[in-house]
């Protein structure tokens, strides 16, 4: 009975921190010819053509969409980079993806449908580069500051990029980057 009781106190407590980490997620490999943007890749990424069938609607705005930019721009400036500028196809792309993980509880990049970060964004009409992903956060500066301290998250948030769109759907959040 002991034992039982203090594997449950454990199990209990280690599920508080773990909702409050960015997880990690075993990467797929990515077959050459669906490489979305590597520089190790000679093949320019796939292109979807959208499917005149199944349009996928702009989502609008929600409230507190801008604070998850600020975020992202109030990091980039400390370390001496440039904005990214909210881009209406990648909120699409984002509010999508953080619309289908959050009611399946998974902290991942692969949709239900199989669908990766850049074939989401196509179908939105838009062009990504880069998602990340964070889970469990209560508001958008510990989103941001938990990506920071992520190596793979942070080289994704402070590159190269213009372009961000981002959401968040019961403390899942998701920001899409591009040029």
């Amino acid at each position: 009975m002991w034992l039982i009781a203090i594997f449950l106190l454990f199990s209990c407590s280690t599920e508080k921190v773990k909702e409050k980490e960015v997880e990690w997620i075993p990467a797929q490999p990515i077959p050459k010819t669906e490489c979305p943007a590597c520089p190790t890749c000679p093949l320019p990424p796939p292109s979807y053509p959208p499917n005149p069938q199944d349009p996928t609607p702009v989502p609008t705005p929600y409230p507190g969409q801008s604070a998850i930019v600020k975020a992202i721009n109030a990091a980039r400036r400390i370390k001496g980079l440039g904005e990214v500028f909210e881009d209406t196809k990648l909120n699409c792309a984002a509010i999508n993806h953080a619309k289908d993980i959050a009611p399946r509880k998974i902290c991942g990049h692969i949709g239900s449908d199989g669908s990766q970060f850049w074939q989401r964004a196509q179908k939105c009409g838009a062009q990504a580069l880069g998602e990340i992903v964070a889970c469990g956060y209560p508001n958008a500066v510990s989103a941001v500051e938990g990506w920071d301290r992520s190596p793979g998250h942070a080289a994704i948030m402070y590159g190269q990029y213009g372009k961000v769109g981002v959401a968040e759907v019961d403390g899942y959040w998701v920001a899409v980057f591009a040029e």
